[in-house]
């Protein structure tokens, strides 16, 4: 029993070593989640309740969902996941944070990304149709931006953020916005945002 228990505390060590080696490479929405102190290992509450609202939509109208995510880096997806009954209406979530990504694995074409960058309306569009198709699901959201602190090559800002919505009927709503704040915020912002307008375009829709 005691060889037991000294090799428990030592695998103990060994593996809170392995995450103090990862946490600079962790993103720091997924660091403060799973390897915080347990008084701080809390999700963002207005995200869970975004989710949360909008998870009561899909789930009355028998709907699933899929994510591509690009400068959330997933943000969306745990979201989502943290939800009450997730397993029923989100399925699964594609992070595509590189130009290769978006095209190898969402199918954007590399004429787009040529003219117009990731950070675009073409873009989001073609990620949420490509989503969508490879999942299967209802509806698939596509967020791609620049959180920071440093903007494209093109000009365009941090904190801007492309958003597409690819709806039950294909239909593919679009939108641009623009966040302030350092790039943790820029993301939270960007991932409520997603999930708020989302919400309201489902709820606004006459379909049964």
């Amino acid at each position: 029993m005691m060889l037991i228990c000294c090799c428990l505390l030592l695998f103990r060590c060994v593996l809170r070593t392995d995450f103090l080696l990862l946490t600079p490479t962790v993103h720091p929405y997924c660091y403060s989640y799973f390897f915080a102190p347990a008084e701080k290992q809390t999700m963002d509450e207005e995200l869970i309740k975004a989710a949360s609202e909008l998870s009561e939509v899909l789930l009355t109208r028998g709907w699933t969902i899929t994510t591509a995510e690009s400068c959330t880096s997933g943000w969306v997806g745990a979201a989502l996941a943290a939800a009450s009954d997730s397993s029923r209406f989100y399925s699964s979530g594609f992070i595509t944070y590189t130009n290769q990504a978006k095209h190898r694995i969402l199918g954007v074409s590399d004429d787009t990304l040529d003219r117009y960058t990731a950070v675009s309306e073409p873009a989001v569009s073609e990620m949420a149709a490509g989503a969508k198709k490879l999942s299967g699901d209802d509806i698939s959201i596509a967020v791609s931006g620049y959180a920071g602190p440093d903007g494209g090559k093109d000009g365009t800002p941090a904190g801007t953020v492309w958003f597409a919505w690819c709806l039950h009927d294909n239909h593919i709503h679009t939108c641009r916005k623009h966040f302030t704040g350092d790039s943790e915020e820029v993301v939270r912002q960007a991932a409520l945002y997603c999930l708020n307008e989302l919400n309201r375009l489902l709820r606004q829709s006459t379909l049964p």
